[in-house]
């Protein structure tokens, strides 16, 4: 009897110890899950040779001074657009907001985050070059698209302070002819599709 009692309490530990390490590694893939949705790295299909960023903010081409280390296009005062080239490829820097301020998304030389937070981004979805942000008004309010040197940008921008909003455009589905977004949504069941492949840059 004894005997019986020692092998169940033993059976018990080990199976709250391995629905324990079950459930720890279930918790570790949810985050890696979390963060691969609301994070990443926009990394060009080539590599440039050694040259000047070029920005391509709507319709606008921007080209930096050569050497220039300041912001290249300042859409509001505070937060300024900052282009570089880097590892043969052009890296981006920004800030976007929404009309109360909050963060939409951000970029930080290609380093990209857009919050899970319904109530600010109804959704996101991207490939290896390509972001595009859905705010919660069902509005495309970022893209960009990174070829080499080359950063195509467009979206809605609210500068501090005045109440304005201003709008970088034709976006890149309407480059391309598509209605809406450039990629599918929901993203969680179309990740990374884009509505139409050519001319996109992509494969």
């Amino acid at each position: 009897m004894v005997k019986d009692m020692d092998a169940f309490q033993s059976y018990y530990i080990m199976a709250l110890i391995q629905g324990y390490i079950q459930f720890q590694k279930s918790k570790v893939e949810a985050i890696k899950k979390w963060e691969a949705t609301v994070n990443g790295t926009l990394k060009s299909p080539v590599k440039a040779d050694r040259q000047a960023p070029r920005l391509i903010l709507g319709s606008v081409e921007v080209i930096p001074a050569r050497g220039q280390s300041g912001p290249v296009f300042s859409y509001i005062a505070d937060e300024p657009i900052f282009l570089k080239f880097e590892d043969g490829e052009a890296k981006l820097t920004l800030i976007v907001r929404d009309m109360d301020k909050k963060v939409i998304a951000t970029i930080a030389d290609n380093k990209w985050f857009v919050p899970n937070a319904p109530s600010i981004v109804l959704d996101r979805n991207f490939n290896e070059n390509t972001l595009e942000v859905i705010d919660a008004t069902n509005e495309v309010v970022l893209q960009v698209q990174l070829k080499g040197a080359e950063i195509h940008l467009a979206g809605r921008f609210i500068p501090l302070g005045d109440g304005r909003i201003v709008r970088y455009r034709p976006f890149l589905h309407e480059i391309y002819g598509v209605k809406d977004s450039l990629f599918k949504y929901p993203s969680k069941d179309n990740p990374g599709v884009l509505r139409v492949k050519e001319n996109t840059g992509d494969s």
